[in-house]
C-alpha cells in the first residue's frame, strides 16, 4: 500500500470540507490496514453522503475490493466493508446484527425519532445505529456487532413503552415498503427553496425559516443559501417531513415557468 501512503494528499483531496477530509483520512487509514493485514475492515455506518465519498476512494484503490451494506439492499444508512481481493464477496461479514423491539403501542404511538433518542439516552453513538424499521408494534435496527448485545440488555422503554429487545436472523427483517407520490410542479427558478416548497407542500417564508435553522440539507448537506441551485438527481431531506427527489426538470412552460417531475418519499 505504499502507493496510498505517497497520494494520502491526492486522495484526501476528494473532501470539498474540512470535515470531509477528516472522513476521508479516516477511511483511508481502514484501507490501508485491510491491505497490510488481509483482514476485512469496516466503517461506521454512513449517510448518503458519506457513502459516495468513502465508495469512491476504495475504487481507487486496486489492491481491496470493497461492497456497501446496511443489512438489506434498500437501506439508506450503509457501511462500507474493504477486503481483499482473494475473498468471494459471500465469505464477508459486514458485523451488523439485526435487533427486534417488542412492546405494546396500542395507546402510545412513537415515532422514529423516539427510537433514536431512546438508543442514544443509553450512551451509543449514531454512527453505530443503521436503519430503524418502525413497525405497529415495535421496531427492527440494524447496528454494529460491538453494541447490538449492549442494546439487546440495556433497552427497557421507548418514550413511556416498556419493551424488550433481542437480536433476530436476519431473514427475520420486515422490509419496508418504499412509499413515494409524484408530484409535478412548475417553479420560476431551480432556486432550493422553491423546489422545496413545491416538495414539501409548504410556504416558501416557512422553508426560510428551515434553511436558516439548517433543516433542510441537500444531498444529506445543509444548506444556508435560499437561492443555491437544484439540479435533476438531487436529493433534498427536511427534519420530520422525509425526503424529496428531484426526478425530471423539464422543459419552460408557455408563462416561462420550469416544469418539474418530484417523487417525495413517505
Amino acid at each position: 500500500m505504499n502507493m496510498l501512503d505517497k497520494d494520502r494528499e491526492k486522495v484526501l483531496s476528494l473532501g470539498k470540507s474540512q470535515e470531509d477530509k477528516l472522513f476521508l483520512a479516516k477511511i483511508l487509514d481502514k484501507v490501508v490496514l485491510c491491505g497490510r493485514t488481509f483482514q476485512a475492515q469496516v466503517s461506521d455506518f454512513l449517510d448518503p453522503h458519506r457513502q459516495q465519498l468513502a465508495e469512491t476512494l476504495a475504487a481507487q484503490v486496486p489492491e481491496v475490493e470493497y461492497l456497501m451494506s446496511g443489512g438489506y439492499p434498500q437501506a439508506e444508512r450503509q457501511r462500507l466493508v474493504v477486503f481483499p481481493d482473494f475473498l468471494a464477496v459471500e465469505d464477508v461479514d459486514d458485523q451488523i446484527d439485526c435487533l427486534a423491539i417488542e412492546g405494546n403501542f396500542r395507546f402510545q404511538k412513537v415515532t422514529h425519532r423516539d427510537y433514536l433518542g431512546s438508543i442514544l439516552g443509553l450512551g451509543l453513538k449514531r454512527e453505530k445505529i443503521g436503519d430503524i424499521i418502525v413497525l405497529e408494534d415495535g421496531a427492527q435496527i440494524l447496528a454494529d456487532r460491538e453494541v447490538a448485545g449492549y442494546l439487546a440488555m440495556n433497552l427497557a422503554k421507548i418514550h413511556r413503552v416498556p419493551v424488550k429487545a433481542r437480536i433476530i436472523p436476519r431473514k427475520e427483517l420486515a422490509l419496508p415498503e418504499g412509499k413515494t407520490r409524484e408530484i409535478k410542479a412548475t417553479v420560476a427558478s431551480l432556486r432550493l427553496d422553491a423546489i422545496a416548497a413545491a416538495g414539501f407542500g409548504i410556504s416558501r417564508s416557512q422553508i426560510a425559516r428551515e434553511i436558516a435553522a439548517e433543516k433542510l440539507k441537500l444531498n444529506w448537506q445543509p444548506v444556508s443559501d435560499p437561492a443555491h441551485p437544484v439540479r435533476e438527481g438531487d436529493t433534498l431531506s427536511l427534519r420530520g417531513r422525509g425526503r424529496v427527489e428531484v426526478t425530471l426538470v423539464g422543459g419552460n412552460t408557455k408563462k416561462g415557468r420550469i416544469s418539474l417531475v418530484l417523487h417525495r418519499y413517505l
